[in-house]
C-alpha cells in the first residue's frame, strides 16, 4: 500500500502537501489546463467504502483512488438530503444561503452562481449524467452544463421513489460525452451522479453475492453494501476511460456522496430526518492530475468546500462570501467547524426542523431536544451532554449562517413555460402555485414543536407503511396509516401517504378529504395537487380538477403527469381546443427525455 501522508485537524501540514501544491501551480502554468471528473454517489456512508474503514473488497476502485490522492476522514454533507447537498456542492453556499431546504422544493435560484456557470465561462466544456429526478434540471442545477442529462420523469407513477436509472447507463452516457463532445485541446467539468445506493437496494446478482461474501457479521447489511460495490464498478469504468484516452494526467477526481444512510441507527432506516453521524459523514476523495502520494486529512470538511477546493483546480473564479473554501489552496489553520440541518421533519411531518455545528470537539444538535456530542469519546452519539457543556460558541456560529446574505429568488425561476400555456394557467387562477415556500423556521427557533428522536416510533411506522405501499400492498397500509392520523392528526406525511394509498386502491372519493386538508395547510406540491385534481376529476368536479392539475403544473413546469391529466380532462369535458399549448408541452418534454408521449 502506498505511504499514507497524515494532514492534522488545524489543517497543519506534517508532510507531503507542499509539494502537492507546487506540483499543481505548475500544472495550472502549463498550457493544458485542469478537467474535472466530478462523481456524486447517492447516500454511501463514510463506513461503507474500505479506505476509511469499511469491508475489504467492496470498494477497490474508490480505495485506489485514495491510494493516488486525498482522503478527507472528517467530511459531513450540509444536510441528509440530495438536493440541498448538491445545491451546496456547486455553489459552495450553506442550505440557508441558496435557499434550497428540502427535496422538490423550489430551484436553486437563477441569481446562483454555480461551478458549472464559471466553468462554461472560462472556456470549459460542461456536461451532467444524473441518476435520478430528485436532481431534474427544472430545480436549477442545469445552470452553465451545456449539456444536462437526465432519467425521463414517467407519465404513470405507481410509487412514491425518484425516478432512476442505473449506474451502467448514467456512465454509459458520460463516456459517449467524453468520446464525441471534448477533445483533447479543451478542458472539461463533467458531473456524473449515481444514484443505486439509494433505497431500495437492487443490485446485480453478482455484486450481491461479493458483498455476502465480503460483509461482516452484525455490520453494514449485504445488500446495501452491494449497491455501494456496483457504484464503485461505474466509477472504475469512468477513471479507466480517461486513462485510456491518456487524459488522467490532466484531470481531477472528485468522489463524494450526499449523505449516508441511517440503516436503523437511532432508529431511522434510510435518511432526511435525523442528523446522525451515520446519515452526515461521507466519503470525500480527491485524486488530483496525475495523482500524488496517499494523504490522509482528518480536518473538519464539508461538501460545500466541493465547489471553491474544485475552481481553484481549474482556475476559474466564484464569487466571494462563500461558506466552503479550497481545501488545497487554503487547509484551515486552527479549529474549524461546519454547519449542517434538516427541515424535512418540519415540512413533512410537523416535527421540530434541526441545525447544528461540529468540529473536532464535538457536535451540537438545536432541535425540539437540544443535544451536544463528544464524538472522539462517544462516536454512536449515545450520551446527550447538553447539561455539561456551554454551547454559547456552537450557537453563535449557526446565527452566523443564519445571518449570512441568501441568495433572492428571481421571478423566472421555475418558470419555463412557453407563453401560452403560461397564459391557460393565468387564465385558471393560479400562476405561479406551489413556487412560493412556507417561511423555514430560524435554525436557532424555538419552535415548539417535538423533536424527531422523539417520534421515532412513529416515522419507523411511516417506513414500514412506504415499504409496503411501494411494494404493491397498499390494502395493508391503509389501517396502519389511519391509526397513526388518530395520534397525529396533523402531520402531512400520514395524511399525505394514506391519500395516496387510497388512490392506489381506486378510493379516490376517500382520499379526497386527506389531500384537501394538505392544499388549505398549505402543501402546494405538485404531487399534492395533481392528486387531488385526480380524485376532483374522478368526483366529476371537473373545473376544480383543471384548477389543480394547472397548479401542479405551475409547481412544476417539468411534471408529464399533470400535464397529460390537463389534456385528458379538457377533451373528456369537450374542452380540446383549449389542449393545444398543453398537447405542445407534453410534445416538447417527450422530447427531451426520448419518450413519445
Amino acid at each position: 500500500m502506498a505511504e499514507q501522508t497524515k494532514i492534522d485537524a488545524g489543517g497543519k501540514i506534517r508532510r507531503g502537501i507542499a509539494s502537492l501544491l507546487l506540483g499543481l501551480a505548475a500544472l495550472g502554468c502549463s498550457q493544458q489546463r485542469t478537467s474535472v471528473l466530478f462523481i456524486t454517489v447517492d447516500t454511501v456512508r463514510f463506513d461503507a467504502i474500505g479506505c476509511n474503514g469499511g469491508p475489504e473488497g467492496i470498494t477497490p476502485r474508490m480505495d485506489a483512488l485514495a491510494r493516488e490522492g486525498i482522503l478527507w476522514t472528517n467530511a459531513r454533507t450540509v444536510a441528509p438530503l440530495t438536493l440541498p447537498a448538491h445545491a451546496s456542492m456547486l455553489t459552495g453556499l450553506y442550505p440557508p444561503r441558496h435557499t434550497v431546504r428540502d427535496n422538490g422544493q423550489h430551484p436553486l435560484p437563477g441569481a446562483s452562481v454555480s461551478l458549472a456557470e464559471a466553468a462554461h465561462g472560462a472556456g470549459f466544456d460542461t456536461a451532467a449524467f444524473v441518476g435520478a429526478v430528485v436532481l431534474d434540471g427544472s430545480l436549477g442545477l442545469a445552470q452553465g452544463f451545456d449539456l444536462y442529462d437526465q432519467p425521463a420523469r414517467p407519465l404513470l407513477q405507481s410509487s412514491r421513489h425518484f425516478a432512476e436509472r442505473p449506474a451502467g447507463e448514467v456512465v454509459a452516457g458520460a463516456l459517449d460525452w467524453l468520446a464525441d463532445a471534448t477533445s483533447p485541446e479543451r478542458p472539461f467539468f463533467l458531473w456524473v451522479h449515481l444514484y443505486d445506493p439509494h433505497a431500495p437496494y437492487s443490485a446485480p446478482r453478482g455484486f450481491r453475492l461479493r458483498a455476502e461474501q465480503k460483509a461482516r457479521p452484525g455490520g453494514l447489511p449485504a445488500d446495501y453494501l452491494a449497491e455501494v460495490g456496483f457504484v464503485d464498478h461505474a466509477i472504475g469504468m469512468l477513471v479507466d476511460a480517461l486513462e485510456d484516452a491518456h487524459r488522467l494526467d490532466t484531470t481531477a477526481v472528485l468522489v463524494v456522496a450526499d449523505h449516508g444512510e441511517a440503516l436503523g441507527d437511532g432508529g431511522e432506516r434510510t435518511h432526511g430526518v435525523l442528523c446522525r453521524e451515520s446519515t452526515l459523514r461521507i466519503p470525500f476523495i480527491l485524486r488530483p492530475p496525475g495523482g500524488t502520494r496517499a494523504q490522509k486529512s482528518d480536518a473538519v470538511a464539508t461538501v460545500a468546500d466541493v465547489a471553491p477546493t474544485l475552481a481553484g483546480l481549474m482556475g476559474v473564479s466564484l464569487p466571494g462570501n462563500l461558506d466552503g473554501i479550497d481545501l488545497l489552496a487554503a487547509p484551515p489553520l486552527g479549529e474549524r467547524g461546519v454547519y449542517f440541518e434538516t427541515v424535512h421533519p418540519w415540512r413533512a411531518y410537523r416535527w421540530s426542523p434541526l441545525a447544528g455545528w461540529v468540529d473536532g470537539q464535538g457536535k451540537f444538535v438545536h432541535s425540539g431536544t437540544p443535544a451536544f456530542y463528544d464524538l472522539a469519546s462517544d462516536p454512536a452519539e449515545e450520551t446527550n451532554r447538553i447539561a455539561a457543556r456551554n454551547v454559547a460558541s456552537y450557537r453563535r456560529a449557526i446565527e452566523q449562517v443564519a445571518a449570512a446574505p441568501a441568495l433572492r429568488p428571481d421571478a423566472a425561476d421555475g418558470e419555463s413555460l412557453d407563453p401560452a400555456l403560461v397564459a391557460g394557467i393565468r387564465a385558471l387562477g393560479y400562476a405561479g402555485a406551489g413556487m412560493e415556500s412556507e417561511q423555514v423556521p430560524h435554525p436557532l427557533a424555538e419552535t415548539g414543536l417535538p423533536a424527531p428522536s422523539a417520534r421515532i416510533a412513529t416515522l419507523e411506522r411511516l417506513q414500514e407503511a412506504a415499504a409496503l405501499s411501494n411494494g404493491g400492498r397498499a390494502e395493508q397500509v391503509i389501517p396502519l396509516l389511519t391509526g397513526l392520523l388518530a395520534e397525529e392528526p396533523e402531520n402531512p406525511a400520514i395524511l399525505d401517504h394514506l391519500a395516496f394509498a387510497l388512490i392506489q386502491t381506486e378510493r379516490h372519493g376517500e382520499a379526497l378529504p386527506f389531500l384537501q386538508r394538505l392544499e388549505a395547510g398549505g402543501d402546494r406540491r405538485s404531487g399534492t395537487l395533481y392528486n387531488l385534481g385526480v380524485c376532483l376529476k374522478v368526483a366529476g368536479r371537473i373545473d376544480e380538477a383543471l384548477e389543480r392539475f394547472a397548479a401542479a403544473t405551475a409547481a412544476d413546469p417539468q411534471n408529464p403527469q399533470a400535464i397529460a391529466q390537463m389534456i385528458n380532462t379538457l377533451e373528456a369535458a369537450g374542452r380540446g381546443d383549449e389542449s393545444t399549448p398543453w398537447r405542445q408541452r407534453l410534445r416538447e418534454l417527450g422530447q427531451r427525455s426520448g419518450q413519445n408521449p
